[in-house]
């Protein structure tokens, strides 16, 4: 159960750079008006994909992805003093 815990927050993580990518890929296939549109969308969702899992990568190995979702998600405001 641990390992697909930590997979998802794995997954969570790699999906930003994803979906960001994956945005820009579409708004420069609408935006732009070539014969190159589909090449350059596709580009530009791969180097989110690859971003995302090197940065997922990169948290997973300086310290659990668990660990960072968490740190990311807390809630700062319980962290000040009443």
């Amino acid at each position: 159960m641990k390992n697909f815990v930590e997979f998802l927050a794995w997954l969570r993580i790699a999906a930003s750079p994803s979906i960001a990518g994956c945005l820009l890929g579409g708004f420069s296939y609408v935006y732009f008006t070539s014969p190159l549109n589909i090449g350059m969308a596709v580009a530009l969702s791969c180097a989110g994909l690859v971003l995302g899992i090197l940065w997922a990568n990169k948290v997973r190995k300086r310290r659990s992805a668990v660990d960072f979702i968490s740190e990311v998600n807390r809630s700062r405001d319980a962290d000040q003093k009443a």
